[in-house]
């Protein structure tokens, strides 16, 4: 699935329900991201992420997503609330929030 940074996304197909004792094959997505994104962006986000997993399962799915604070996450040892690429987007989001 492919995403732009900051954004990460992963995917499991099957889940185990014990009260059923039944495979539910329905996908289930997460998507990691900083938080600051408006909710409508969120929605078109999910509706799109949903209607790709559509075209490829023909079978629904779930959509997560799980916002991280960018001093709370780090790549190669470096906070992203310093990398330079992840303010600059940051900084972007905010400018069109309001």
């Amino acid at each position: 699935m492919a995403c732009l940074p900051p954004f990460l996304a992963s995917a499991t197909l099957f889940r185990f329900s014990p009260s059923s004792n039944i495979m539910n094959l329905m996908p289930i997505v997460y998507i990691d991201a900083p938080p600051g994104l408006p909710q409508k962006k969120k929605h078109k986000l999910m509706k799109s992420v949903t209607d790709a997993v559509e075209e490829a399962y023909r079978i629904g799915d779930i959509v997560f997503i799980r916002e991280h604070r960018v001093d709370n996450v780090s790549m190669n040892g470096i906070p992203q609330s310093e990398n330079p690429k992840i303010k600059k987007i940051l900084k972007e989001m905010a400018a069109n929030e309001g």
